[in-house]
């Protein structure tokens, strides 16, 4: 059950596999949602079915604008896999685990892979979720150790793994193409500088607001040196209008003004794997998948401060090999320093090894086949 593009990535291993293994069927359902940034309780179209459309992935649509969803039940799933522990916040109440949970054995596999914040594990291994899940396929030791804690009480129903963490295959499968991405400049004569900031200043983790026009005028200083792209969490500019942290003219003059910039333009398509892929220098927020996805391909990421200071065991692991910044001056100072090029042999070195750390169960086998195995050996084990 997919709502957004996004949450495609997360389980593209599993489908793959599984399309390989004649002992499965799978069916993608691509499904409207709702969310509190949205100023209604409608059911919204996040996307998903123009991306499979488009990218040519069997599909079936599974709701409508107007909260019409196809009855889960009536598809005969031994399985159902969700990649959101809040269910019933997006979907309607013949999609909550509970209802589901009856017909099927639920699936999970996070969307956001591992998780970065203490502060989010209430929220993304909440018990109310898993009471009614089967199999938790989490892409960290600290994920698994997490979760068994919260539902400890579930009584060996609830089967959580570590299949590793599957936002990080595509860097393993795919190679860049600049054709299936965002850039307009080459890397040879650029360089390609990317901005994914989180969705919700409220959060304390949020800096769109902070950064969006200093780092616009050093894309207007270096002029086409560089290529800068602004790819906004898909809920930040619903959010900054409902919260009235923005007006529609301000909001309307910020993307004025991107356009109007020479090498400097705002995305909000569909794809972000090949953009990743042809990006240099990745800038981005505390707590963010996005920064540990682009991590993985051992690349700069300048991080931004956070201001609860709410990293988790996992993150503050990896900060050392992070350019973390407090201040535009230093966001501006540290983008300059790699713009001459990547000079911290401390924080290459830190990375590297990280990297080939969180790399290294991916490269022994695959996410959707870990799962896949351990469907399997619950299956027959009955």
């Amino acid at each position: 059950v997919i709502h957004e593009p996004r949450s495609y990535g997360a389980l593209t291993s599993i489908i793959d596999e599984m399309g390989k293994d004649p002992r499965f069927e799978v069916i993608i359902l691509a499904v409207h949602y709702r969310h509190g940034v949205f100023s209604d309780n409608n059911y919204h179209d996040g996307g998903a079915a123009n991306y499979f459309r488009n990218y040519k992935i069997p599909f079936k649509i599974g709701s409508d604008s107007s909260g019409n969803f196809i009855d889960l039940k009536t598809l005969s799933p031994d399985v159902v896999f969700f990649q959101t522990p809040y269910n019933q916040f997006l979907f309607p109440p013949s999609y909550s685990p509970k209802i589901v949970s009856q017909f099927a054995f639920l699936a999970y596999m996070p969307y956001y892979g591992i998780s970065l914040s203490d502060d989010e594990k209430p929220l993304t291994h909440t018990p109310s979720f898993f009471q009614y899940v089967r199999y938790a396929f989490m892409g960290s030791d600290l994920d698994c150790v997490d979760l068994r804690q919260r539902v400890v009480w579930s009584n060996g129903f609830l089967k959580v793994f570590n299949s590793g963490c599957p936002k990080f295959a595509y860097v393993l499968s795919k190679k860049y193409d600049q054709t299936k991405s965002t850039w307009r400049t080459s890397g040879s004569t650029s360089f390609r500088v990317l901005w994914t900031p989180r969705w919700n200043p409220d959060e304390g983790n949020s800096h769109f607001l902070t950064y969006w026009q200093v780092l616009l005028n050093w894309a207007r200083e270096k002029n086409n040196a560089i290529e800068f792209v602004l790819r906004p969490h898909p809920l930040m500019f619903n959010y900054l209008l409902k919260t009235r942290k923005l007006t529609e003219s301000q909001l309307a003059h910020i993307k004025d003004e991107f356009a109007l910039t020479d090498y400097t333009h705002i995305d909000e398509s569909d794809e972000y794997q090949y953009t990743f892929l042809g990006a240099d220098c990745l800038i981005a927020d505390p707590n963010t998948s996005m920064a540990l996805e682009f991590f993985v391909q051992d690349k700069p990421v300048v991080y931004t401060d956070s201001e609860k200071n709410n990293d988790c065991q996992f993150m503050k692991g990896l900060l050392p090999g992070y350019y973390v910044v407090h201040t535009e001056a230093e966001m501006i100072r540290q983008l300059n320093s790699l713009l001459s090029g990547e000079g911290d042999s401390a924080i290459k070195d830190y990375r590297k090894k990280a990297v080939e750390r969180l790399m290294a169960p991916l490269k022994e086998m695959s996410c959707g086949k870990r799962a896949i195995n351990a469907i399997v050996s619950d299956v027959i084990s009955k």
